[in-house]
């Protein structure tokens, strides 16, 4: 039948490149074309409070925590903005995608797994958005992989990672910050089982880490105050079965 042996013929095309020693280099390129593929051209998602990204500072001063400002500032165009969400994104699945192979006794199926996750709408989606949703989940992609990493090797290049993405990782948006109270309160609880005799060494860095969070989500309260009145405007307001929802 000639739809059976056209399947034959894909499955051994597939069954060529799983074999080719070059594989993961090929999907690797495959997958940054796909992201590029998805996004460039295509309109730039340009929002209310997209302009409080470019503002920066590591103090408090804006109204942004600073992740996302040191990548968004340093850029003068929204289409390099753009660009960079794809190549950081790309770069931290494609990390994932290398440190799970590794790990696993199918390689290659694991490797191909990864990207094709990496490439499903909730994640590309954000690519052309000028907001902190691609790097927010860019930086939570890389702490799992340094996570996972640090747990099977303990070296100092691998802490020196972890260590970069948790602090990327938290400081990108407010609701990141339950990461450090969630470890901060680990770290207090083995200090109190322990009547004071364990004192894990990250507690006061998590403490200082929370209190800078504080200090930088501070000035985000007229911009959470805007983005709360677009929501009105936009999805409650104009839609009456979503109004009557609202006010019940």
């Amino acid at each position: 039948m000639p739809f059976v042996s056209e399947y034959r013929i894909d499955m051994r095309r597939l069954n060529s490149l799983l074999r080719n020693p070059h594989f993961s280099v090929l999907a690797s390129v495959l997958y940054v074309l796909s992201r590029l593929y998805n996004s460039v051209g295509q309109p730039i998602g340009v929002f209310p409070d997209s302009a409080s990204y470019l503002r920066l500072s590591f103090t408090g001063g804006a109204e942004r925590m600073w992740p996302v400002p040191v990548v968004f500032s340093a850029l003068q165009a929204d289409s390099t903005r753009i660009l960079a969400n794809i190549a950081i994104g790309s770069a931290a699945w494609i990390f994932m995608a290398f440190t799970l192979a590794r790990q696993s006794r199918y390689p290659r199926a694991v490797f191909t797994a990864v990207l094709l996750l990496g490439l499903s709408p909730q994640i590309i989606r954000y690519d052309l958005a000028l907001l902190s949703e691609s790097l927010g989940i860019t930086f939570a992609i890389v702490l799992v992989v340094t996570s996972l990493r640090i747990a099977k090797e303990q070296t100092t290049p691998n802490l020196v990672l972890w260590i970069a993405a948790f602090v990327l990782c938290v400081m990108t948006r407010p609701t990141h910050l339950i990461i450090a109270v969630a470890c901060a309160l680990v770290s207090i609880a083995v200090f109190i089982q322990s009547r004071g005799k364990r004192m894990v060494f990250a507690t006061p860095a998590l403490i200082l880490l929370l209190v800078w969070g504080y200090a930088t989500v501070n000035n985000n309260r007229s911009v959470s105050n805007l983005n709360m009145y677009t929501v009105l405007m936009d999805q409650v307001l104009r839609d009456d079965s979503q109004y009557d929802w609202f006010v019940q």
